[in-house]
């Protein structure tokens, strides 16, 4: 399927410790899947390999029908790849409206920055702040306009809701099912389960670097998700 995702036999890991065991993972695309698990189950990693921040020990990633495995970001990146990381994830000696623009070319800057205030009218105000400045959850608000300035074919979101109030958060993730359409897959990792399940059409629940389910938000219950991660 054009612009389909997937992690072949991937294994991964920082210096000695291997943190993805050989996970297998379909994307298709124009889907919206998330990612769920307790801290350290690889979810992250996934996300970071992907993207290309982290490079597989092992296994393969295939992108649209190409192994993208040895690509850089840069390549990634002009590809259509945009990944929203947990952590420094803006420039903090640019402005507000310099990380926006720089996130939305060749989109002029009011058009990235009306996407953005759309969504995070919190930052209209901020637009002349160094990003360096912000509170954690203006700038993960920014760190998140990238997904509204940007258009990309595969979006990857790393903990959505690190720093952000649930009103907030909620109001992303709203607008991010509204804007999702055939030509985006969007993969997210989150540690708010119920919101994530609320906007997915797939859940991977990974424990320990593995693949723990994989299926339908509807087959999880509080419950059942609980007993999948211990």
């Amino acid at each position: 399927m054009t612009g389909s995702l997937s992690l072949v036999g991937v294994r991964a890991g920082y210096g000695s410790v291997e943190v993805l065991h050989g996970v297998d993972l379909s994307f298709p695309a124009g889907t919206v899947v998330a990612l769920v698990g307790h801290n350290g189950s690889g979810c992250s990693t996934i996300l970071r390999c992907t993207a290309g921040v982290v490079r597989p020990r092992s296994g393969r990633i295939v992108w649209d029908g190409a192994d993208i495995t040895g690509w850089t970001g840069y390549r990634r990146t002009t590809a259509g790849m945009v990944f929203v990381a947990d952590e420094h994830n803006v420039f903090n000696t640019l402005t507000v409206a310099e990380n926006l623009e720089l996130f939305g070319r060749p989109q002029p800057l009011d058009t990235s920055v009306d996407a953005a205030c759309s969504v995070f009218p919190e930052l209209r105000d901020l637009l002349d702040h160094r990003a360096g400045t912000l509170s954690g959850g203006e700038r993960q608000m920014l760190a998140l306009a990238r997904a509204l300035a940007r258009p990309a074919r595969l979006l990857l979101l790393d903990d959505v809701s690190r720093g952000l109030s649930a009103a907030v958060a909620t109001r992303f993730f709203a607008a991010l099912r509204e804007r999702s359409t055939a030509a985006t897959t969007t993969v997210i990792a989150e540690q708010f389960i119920d919101t994530a399940l609320g906007i997915a059409d797939i859940v991977y629940a990974i424990r320990r670097g593995r693949v723990a389910f994989a299926g339908e938000p509807g087959e999880l219950s509080e419950q059942s998700l609980a007993t999948v991660l211990s």
